[in-house]
């Protein structure tokens, strides 16, 4: 199978996979905030390199079990909002995050939602 095929195929496992029950988890980024995206990139990460070890073809479980292993371990946190308190976006994960991704959080998570219009409110997106 071809770089190209195979990150398509990725790719797509992985959209299966927010379709068949989100992913409404964080980790703690770099600069020690919590980040949506960076559990993102981890579960991503970790999932390839899982494939790759055992020499497995992307598929929506194998993304299942990385993320079970990474709340497991606490390496991803999931998203609390506690009554009052407003989910944190900015506007450099929102501009890394995927179309795809924004499009199905935004129509399904009324957090999530209230965070991308208050960025388009403030016209730093």
């Amino acid at each position: 199978m071809s770089t190209t095929s195979a990150d398509n195929q990725f790719e797509e496992c992985f959209q299966k996979f927010l379709e068949s029950g989100g992913f409404n988890y964080t980790a703690r980024a770099q600069n020690g905030s919590l980040s949506i995206l960076t559990a993102i990139n981890m579960l991503k990460s970790y999932t390839g390199a899982y494939l790759e070890k055992n020499r497995l073809l992307p598929s929506v479980s194998a993304f299942k079990i990385i993320k079970n292993e990474l709340a497991n371990e606490r390496m991803i946190l999931p998203l609390q909002k506690d009554e009052g308190e407003e989910l944190t976006l900015t506007a450099e994960d929102y501009r890394r995050t995927s179309v795809s991704v924004i499009q199905r959080r935004y129509k399904m998570e009324p957090a999530f939602r209230d965070a991308v219009d208050r960025l388009h409110a403030a016209g730093q997106v």
